[in-house]
């Protein structure tokens, strides 16, 4: 799949890539695209830019599937929209076709749990770059027990948990990261910050094999999400589960879910990924 000029990696099987790229000899950035982040990348031609540099870009998101399965019926932009309920109903039921046609869809939660169960069994460090949360006293409590708390659940794992400002000194950082002897580094400071962050690492931290920009995912084992059931991830209907389960930022979530859902594919039934502009 192809999205605004960014092309997305292709996993037929979830289990073959993550074999490869454990065991890469070259240092991996992986991104993880869905919707919101694409069309932030539409409109800033920096973040695309930070987007093509990484090695890996998986599509994380089941609105790039229902963009995808829109675009391929070659039917007018505002017949598609008008056809929503069909696509959807067709993405829901047919998914494992679809996913078979174009590649399955990797979850930042999923990547991060694989990461830190591999982790755990070769005793890697992992780092993990946040925000500092001074003014979210939630959040802050959940930094300082993340380690213990990730290490309890994955016995073997060792972490190091770095929080940063708005603009971090990035030397220190790097070199903080060196002396943990960090393999992975999953960053999660919210979108671009994060995409930015492994640039920054990956060329000048030697020991780093693995760096990741996974969203919110730590939050999940934190206690702070609610991880949806494994049917409702593999059916593509997380979103709703989070929606209905998770009291926290719901309004915002609804605005995302409606960008996800008509403005992503909107958009991108009108890109014309040859000449780079709108159809109109």
């Amino acid at each position: 799949m192809r999205f605004f000029g960014i092309p997305l990696t292709r996993v037929d099987d979830l289990d073959t890539y993550f074999y490869g790229l454990v065991r890469s000899k070259t240092p991996r950035t992986i991104v993880t695209p869905n919707p919101e982040i694409l069309l932030h990348a539409e409109q800033d031609q920096e973040f695309r830019s930070v987007l093509l540099l990484a090695s890996d870009r998986l599509p994380d998101g089941i609105g790039l599937y229902l963009a995808e399965i829109m675009r391929e019926s070659g039917l007018p932009r505002w017949l598609s929209i008008i056809l929503m309920p069909y696509w959807g109903i067709r993405l829901l039921l047919g998914r494992r076709s679809i996913e078979s046609k174009l590649g399955h869809r990797v979850q930042g939660s999923r990547l991060t749990e694989m990461l830190l169960n591999h982790a755990a069994r070769e005793g890697w460090t992992v780092a993990i770059l946040d925000r500092d949360a001074s003014d979210w006293p939630e959040k802050l409590e959940a930094q300082h027990r993340a380690p213990a708390a990730i290490e309890t659940k994955f016995p073997g794992v060792h972490i190091h948990y770095e929080t940063v400002w708005t603009d971090p000194d990035w030397a220190s950082v790097r070199q903080r990261l060196s002396d943990a002897n960090a393999t992975i580094v999953l960053s999660i400071l919210g979108m671009k910050a994060q995409e930015e962050a492994l640039l920054q690492l990956v060329p000048s931290v030697p020991n780093i094999r693995i760096a990741a920009g996974v969203g919110s995912s730590i939050d999940y084992h934190l206690g702070l999400e609610t991880l949806a059931p494994m049917w409702v991830s593999r059916m593509g209907l997380e979103w709703l589960y989070r929606l209905i389960f998770s009291r926290r930022r719901r309004w915002n979530r609804i605005k995302r879910i409606m960008r996800a859902v008509f403005v992503f594919p909107w958009r991108a039934l009108a890109w014309d990924d040859r000449d780079g502009w709108f159809s109109r």
